[in-house]
């Protein structure tokens, strides 16, 4: 069925989807065209490329993808699912933007969940996780400082695998199911608190903080510095 017309989605480089490509979640295994839309999409929402309150039309997205209105509409409807984007009936889809209370309620829900990862990192964590999360903070504040050509992007890639490492000890796949799914969908926010170089510096200050807590194995101090790593909603407001 045709598209309503008078979408806002701004006209992007065609993606050049082929049929099957190389996943990068298993060793050569094929990867159909819906995931492939899919990963993309997901990708352009969580780097800023597509804003939150965006209008999604199906008929750039599929034109951009090379894909069926059915393959696009499949990979809004698992995006809805986590929270990237909106389902509204009869007005389509956008990426998602919560409202001031449920950006509070998402952020404190985030806060629980990672709180209760972390505990079960420090209580799995070996000496190799120490040193992994010692690489991540290392990494991320010396890739901020070579200057790379999108700074902003380079950081939140580390932040996250920053996240990843130190979490990574925790023996709960559900636990960092749930995680994962609201790192993802505050990513947004979170990207409002790295705009500018002295954000970025003052922010990789606070994650060098939480790796010498967890080289103390100080797991208060680093729950409390961890906390401090993200903006508040106050902050994105005044943003």
């Amino acid at each position: 069925m045709p598209e309503p017309s008078g979408g806002s989605t701004p006209p992007l480089k065609p993606a050049r989807l082929k049929l099957v490509v190389r996943s990068s979640t298993g060793a050569g295994k094929p990867e159909t065209l819906s995931e492939a839309v899919y990963r993309q999409i997901r990708r352009d929402i969580l780097s800023g490329l597509l804003a939150p309150g965006q209008r999604l039309a199906l008929s750039a997205l599929r034109e951009r993808h090379a894909a069926s209105f059915g393959v696009v509409r499949e990979a809004l409807s698992r995006l809805a699912g986590e929270r990237l984007v909106q389902a509204t009936p009869q007005l389509g889809f956008r990426v998602h933007a919560p409202s001031p209370a449920g950006l509070r309620d998402m952020i404190a829900i985030y806060r629980r969940i990672e709180r209760m990862a972390v505990r079960r990192a420090f209580a799995c964590g070996d000496v190799a996780w120490e040193a992994r999360v010692l690489a991540a903070g290392h990494t991320l504040v010396r890739t901020s400082a070579q200057a790379p050509a999108d700074p902003e992007q380079a950081f939140a890639d580390m932040q996250a695998a920053y996240h990843t490492a130190l979490l990574g000890a925790c023996d709960s796949p559900c636990l960092l199911e749930l995680w994962r799914s609201l790192y993802d969908a505050l990513a947004a926010h979170r990207r409002a608190g790295i705009r500018t170089a002295v954000q970025r510096a003052e922010i990789g200050d606070r994650y060098q903080a939480v790796t010498h807590a967890v080289l103390d194995r100080d797991i208060a101090s680093a729950m409390e510095r961890l906390a401090q790593c993200d903006p508040s909603p106050a902050d994105e407001a005044g943003a």
